[in-house]
């Protein structure tokens, strides 16, 4: 989390080509989950926190917003 905005896979080890994050807790009061395969997010689903909005760089930049509590999925 940098510049008010999620960034993620910045630094993944070419060793974890494929994975999934779960439970990664986020500013705002948010809980994500990631999915990668070939070093790309395929799947990020996140769980809103108080803050209702969340912006995540993937490197291309998405805008989730919801209510508190309600979970929003992208898949890519």
């Amino acid at each position: 989390y940098w510049n008010e905005k999620l960034h993620l896979l910045r630094a993944l080890p070419d060793a974890w080509s494929e994975g999934a994050v779960k439970g990664m807790k986020v500013p705002g009061g948010h809980t994500a989950e990631i999915w990668w395969k070939d070093g790309k997010v395929r799947k990020l689903r996140v769980r809103m926190g108080y803050a209702r909005q969340l912006t995540a760089a993937l490197p291309e930049e998405i805008v989730l917003k919801g209510e508190p509590g309600e979970w929003i999925e992208r898949v890519f």
